[in-house]
């Protein structure tokens, strides 16, 4: 890793990329409003109110954590205000020998911002609110977009903090990444981006609304990686510092003085296996996910390699290899063969959708 990734690793085993919560102050009255105005208005108001964590060393920022002042489960699973009197209530305790609590997990659609924006995303919102007339619906709706237009304003937010703290800073490497990073705050996620880094950069920020997995990583980045790396507009090595610095906020979101800062399926994602027209999809960006990885000294994330029986034997020993030399055994090996035959033949799913499954938690699946 280069001297940049190395002071934010620091940063993050040390505890101060954690993004601290910003109290707020809600307004009494919204209890006369509905529930999903109610929720959806303090969810707003509250990411409004954050603060972006920036440093002098930073390519990217944008992550905000929830401290469970709003409906908690928006955010973070442990955030509902019963959580912890139903966890210890019936978490791993059944009722007549069933299970009546588990965790669950969730993958956000990091594709569709990819390939729409977060304003391609309202766009949707709007058409879907011309053909709904129930009023329990019309209302989610629009939750559904105030949620998003927020995001918006949060990285417009993000934007002007991060010019403020560049001009106090010295170095002039790093004050043009700064420079450079309030540009792109004002592009992204909002529109669809157009490179590698801007792609790495929205899914940075809209990992706040859903800290889980980041799903099938490699896939929906290709295009943009491969685009960018045939231009001649970044190199691998430039390429790998983005990943890593997406990594290591993936690790600073869980405070350093909880246990769970060295679970690895705090966030568990996927790479390679089949594609929709039943080609294998690692491919250079896999490897370099792995290669980006590994060399970071973090628990979180952890990354799962779906091979199928088209998956090069190199391609095999290069993914043990790396486990065999990780401290912290954050790869994982899912058999697509075994997976999709399930997928398919027993639930049901198309091929084409169940190629679409991701690892996530404690290596559990989604789609």
């Amino acid at each position: 890793m280069n001297q940049r990734i190395s002071e934010l690793t620091k940063l993050t085993l040390q505890g101060k990329l954690y993004a601290k919560t910003t109290k707020m102050e809600y307004c009494r009255e919204d209890l006369f409003l509905s529930r999903q105005h109610k929720e959806s208005k303090r969810i707003c108001e509250y990411i409004l109110n954050q603060e972006p964590v920036i440093t002098e060393f930073s390519k990217m920022t944008g992550f905000f954590n929830f401290d469970g002042s709003v409906v908690g489960d928006a955010f973070r699973r442990g955030g509902h205000k019963f959580t912890g009197e139903l966890i210890s209530n019936f978490y791993l305790k059944s009722v007549d020998n069933l299970s009546t609590m588990e965790w669950q997990h969730a993958t956000a659609d990091y594709k569709k911002v990819l390939e729409k924006g977060i304003k391609g995303i309202i766009d949707e919102i709007d058409i879907s609110l011309k053909v709904h007339i129930d009023t329990e619906e019309i209302e989610f709706l629009d939750a559904l977009k105030r949620v998003a237009n927020a995001m918006i304003l949060w990285s417009n937010k993000c934007s002007r903090r991060v010019l403020e703290f560049s001009a106090n800073v010295s170095n002039a490497e790093y004050k043009k990444n700064l420079q450079i990073l309030s540009q792109a705050l004002l592009k992204v996620p909002e529109n669809k981006p157009t490179s590698f880094y801007e792609a790495v950069l929205a899914i940075y920020i809209c990992f706040s609304a859903d800290p889980d997995s980041v799903g099938t990583l490699d896939r929906y980045l290709r295009p943009f990686y491969e685009e960018d790396i045939k231009k001649g507009v970044i190199t691998r090595e430039t390429a790998k510092e983005y990943l890593q610095e997406l990594f290591l906020m993936l690790q600073a979101v869980t405070p350093v003085t909880s246990n769970c800062f060295t679970r690895g399926g705090e966030s568990h994602f996927c790479i390679g296996g089949y594609l929709p027209d039943g080609t294998d999809g690692y491919c250079d960006l896999s490897k370099l996910i792995l290669e980006s990885l590994i060399e970071l000294p973090t628990y979180i994330p952890q990354v799962s390699l779906r091979w199928t029986k088209k998956t090069p034997k190199e391609v095999f020993k290069f993914a043990l290899d790396c486990e065999r030399k990780d401290p912290h055994k954050r790869i994982a090996f899912q058999n697509d063969e075994k997976r999709l035959k399930c997928y398919t033949e027993i639930c049901g799913f198309p091929f084409e959708k169940a190629v679409e499954y991701t690892t996530v938690g404690c290596r559990s699946l989604h789609f």
